[in-house]
């Protein structure tokens, strides 16, 4: 009893609390601090003011939020502060966790599926061809007519704009891996070695099984000869996107690949490829029809882009190429630039970014220029071929390393002292300005450098006459793909992070959906105080008292 009334607020709460009562009910109150704090509590919310919440709702996510508070040994709460850890057990964050990955992915397959169909176009008023996608909106004519020499592309169903996907499909997975590393990789031979094998098998693997299948459906559709053309074709394409982006994947992650990590299992795998795959397959198909292309055309490609997905990001890969997802939030709060830093470490930057160009240049232009000379048994036209696209492919990687160790070593987020936070949750909003500012910024540099390293590819080696129509397209493409993923990885995931776990914990009952409006309320009822951009028990025994309720409920 002495505890009890030692304290100036517990003395308040006596006097308040026991307004009314008879002398027995007072000395059975005095006989715990609990009851005491339970009357006081009860008093407190029944106040004559307009009434947001129940009190038995609200007295329940005070409890939590104490406990958790208590957990951590904090006197004050910050919205921007909250964890994954605060999700009750180790199922839930599991979930948690998979549902931030199949969001962060779904975004780049939808983007990337968009992107493929725009640039593939396809059958339109009888005439098929990349023409009645990107490239004919920058004047590229009707058809395939644009590419020249190119137009057969790697052969069968992968002609013309089809086979360009496959830059598109190099660019977006290299460029993330890239973005999601703190340090530009370096290739050594192992990681070159470990990459060329890995690559191969997951190429051949999927090449043979997809000709096997592709072969006879489309025998049956329009005869032995189409079925062997289109079957292979289609082969082929899956099994060099998926084999070079797992062989390049593979060697840019090799020291990371050394330390142990969770792997997915396989219905993980599973439920994460079908979702991908219908994504990307939807969005390809959206586009398709936004283009008018017939039907069958888009059914069929749609088919193969939800391969694509499903083996590429639901057992390739895909889920990884941003490390370290949903286990902590680091919200970009407050960003700055330096000059200085960026120069310093531009020379070695350079050296890494020039060696992962020539890899990747070197690698699709003797995967590429393989496969398409076997195709048409004609090697003079699988070198040329192959040679503009590891060019191509080269170049733009280059490009995007350069500028993702100049982002790296110039640009800094950090998150702001508690005692600088002036309106709950500000930290996850500048987090998504930042994100925003930052990706407006290098999403045109890569862009553009992109779209000239394209214009030098298509003209100086392709010797296309249209090469301003595709430097312009892709110049575009490439630049809503930067624009994409460097608002993702700089300040995007803690967004979605942040904003997945406060569903989830909603979900649980954890929390109301509007948190700063309940927060709020519990402040008018004087059980918390507003501190700046935080909140705080409106004292310490206050805090103890609702803490220790949630532990009672919860056993």
């Amino acid at each position: 009893m002495q505890e009890v009334v030692s304290t100036p607020l517990m003395l308040n709460i006596l006097a308040y609390s026991s307004q009314g009562m008879s002398p027995e009910e007072v000395q059975t109150l005095q006989a715990s601090r609990y009851i005491v704090l339970e009357h006081y509590v009860q008093r407190l919310l029944r106040k004559d003011m307009k009434r947001t919440y129940a009190p038995e709702r609200l007295k329940h996510w005070l409890a939590w939020l104490a406990w958790q508070m208590v957990q951590r040994n904090q006197t004050e709460f910050y919205l921007e502060r909250m964890q994954p850890g605060q999700v009750g057990n180790d199922r839930q964050r599991h979930h948690y966790q998979r549902t931030v990955i199949r969001i962060v992915t779904i975004i780049q397959c939808i983007v990337c599926g968009g992107l493929a169909a725009w640039l593939k176009g396809g059958l339109k008023n009888g005439v098929v061809g990349s023409g009645n996608g990107i490239l004919g909106l920058f004047g590229g004519g009707p058809g395939n007519s644009m590419l020249g020499w190119m137009s057969p592309g790697i052969g069968g169903g992968s002609q013309g704009g089809a086979s360009l996907i496959i830059i598109l499909g190099i660019v977006i997975w290299l460029v993330t891996i890239l973005v999601g590393r703190d340090v530009l990789p370096t290739l050594t031979p192992q990681a070159i070695w470990h990459g060329l094998f890995s690559g191969l098998r997951a190429g051949l693997k999927l090449g043979l099984a997809m000709s096997v299948v592709a072969v006879p459906f489309f025998t049956v559709e329009g005869g032995l000869q189409h079925g062997i053309s289109y079957g292979l074709g289609i082969g082929f394409f899956l099994g060099i996107m998926v084999g070079l982006l797992r062989g390049l994947g593979a060697g840019l992650r090799y020291e990371v690949q050394k330390e142990p990590e969770e792997t997915a299992s396989f219905p993980d795998r599973l439920i994460d490829g079908f979702t991908f795959g219908c994504v990307g397959g939807l969005s390809f198909m959206v586009v398709e029809d936004l283009l008018q292309v017939s039907h069958q055309s888009t059914l069929i490609y749609s088919a193969i882009v939800f391969l694509f997905f499903f083996f590429a990001y639901g057992f390739g890969g895909g889920t990884s190429l941003f490390p370290h997802l949903a286990q902590t939030i680091k919200p970009a709060e407050t960003v700055t630039w330096s000059w200085v830093h960026m120069t310093q470490d531009m020379g070695m930057n350079s050296k890494k970014s020039v060696l992962v160009a020539l890899v990747t240049g070197i690698s699709v232009s003797v995967v590429i220029a393989c496969v398409s000379s076997l195709f048409f048994f004609n090697l003079s036209y699988g070198l040329h071929y192959g040679l503009v696209f590891g060019i191509i492919s080269g170049l733009i990687v280059g490009i995007a390393a350069i500028l993702t160790s100049m982002l790296k070593s110039g640009w800094s987020s950090t998150m702001l002292p508690e005692d600088q936070h002036t309106r709950p949750n500000e930290g996850i909003a500048h987090s998504g300005r930042n994100a925003l500012l930052g990706a407006c910024f290098f999403a045109p540099l890569g862009g553009i450098a992109s779209g000239i390293a394209c214009g030098i590819g298509f003209g100086l080696i392709g010797q296309l006459a249209t090469w301003p129509v595709m430097a312009m397209a892709f110049t575009v493409m490439l630049a809503i793909i930067f624009f994409v993923i460097f608002a993702t990885a700089h300040g995007g995931i803690a967004w979605i992070e942040y904003y997945t776990l406060r569903w989830y914990l909603w979900r649980a009952g954890s929390m109301p959906v509007d948190y700063v409006r309940f927060l709020d309320a519990a402040s008018e009822y004087a059980l918390l105080r507003k501190v700046g951009g935080g909140y705080m028990f409106s004292h310490r025994l206050v805090l103890e008292y609702f803490a220790h309720q949630f532990a009672q409920s919860d056993r």
